[in-house]
């Protein structure tokens, strides 16, 4: 059986500029749309938030990896 998109893990060297761009859209997107974030909101989902968690601390160590590699 194969996996969903999401449960596949990807191992793939992003460029900072990449990372950059990655986090401006997430932090694009969550200040315009907070009521995936409210947890008073009929749209908030608390599997979608932690997936969300996920992916930022993925891209925080990343970034903290690429800065230490190229100090």
């Amino acid at each position: 059986m194969t996996k969903s998109y999401a449960e596949t893990t990807f191992n793939v060297p992003l460029t900072g500029e990449q990372i950059s761009g990655i986090n401006f859209y997430i932090s694009y997107w969550k200040l315009n749309n907070p009521s995936y974030f409210d947890i008073t909101s009929p749209d908030y989902d608390q599997d979608y938030v932690d997936e969300w968690e996920k992916v930022e601390n993925i891209l925080k160590n990343t970034s903290k990896i690429y800065e230490r590699n190229f100090k």
